[in-house]
């Protein structure tokens, strides 16, 4: 099967080593096999992979992601969820950042700043926590984090 136009715009992007802050949307549609974006999540998911990105996320996405999933698709689909995390975090396949009242803080200064957008707390937390590991792409699905001048892997 031949890569999609934005996997082929991705490849263009991405070097080995990128750093890639995953939203929650991202992890959503890559643990719900029934999501609409699960194939393109996937394929997105496996170039990250194989250009060895470095994967980073917080515990604001972390906790928004259980959330949702434990909502809308069951305890037992949260339950693998978390679990995948534990042992992602714990091999070092994926860093955690923990939000401190100074993160607090400079997540407002953004909401603040962009209050004629409706960007949600998380995301401006996630933009901070992007910004002091210096990570350029987000992997979601909305364009919110275009606004804040991240380069945003999604496949629409």
């Amino acid at each position: 099967m031949a890569p999609s136009t934005t996997i082929i715009i991705f490849m263009a992007l991405l070097k080995n080593g990128s750093k890639v802050f995953v939203d929650t949307s991202a992890w959503i549609s890559l643990t719900v096999a029934q999501d609409n974006s699960h194939a393109e999540c996937k394929e997105i998911f496996q170039l990250i992979k194989r250009y060895q990105c470095p994967l980073t996320t917080a515990d604001a996405v972390l906790s928004e992601t259980l959330t949702r999933l434990r909502y809308d698709s069951g305890f037992h689909t949260a339950a693998r969820f978390y679990k995948t995390m534990e042992t992602a975090i714990q091999s070092g396949h994926l860093n955690l950042c923990w939000s401190t009242q100074e993160v607090f803080r400079n997540a407002w200064k953004i909401m603040e700043k962009f209050q004629d957008h409706t960007l949600s707390f998380v995301d401006c937390l996630s933009a901070v926590h992007a910004n002091d590991h210096k990570i350029e792409f987000i992997f979601t699905l909305d364009n919110d984090f275009t606004i804040l001048g991240f380069t945003v892997l999604k496949h629409k």
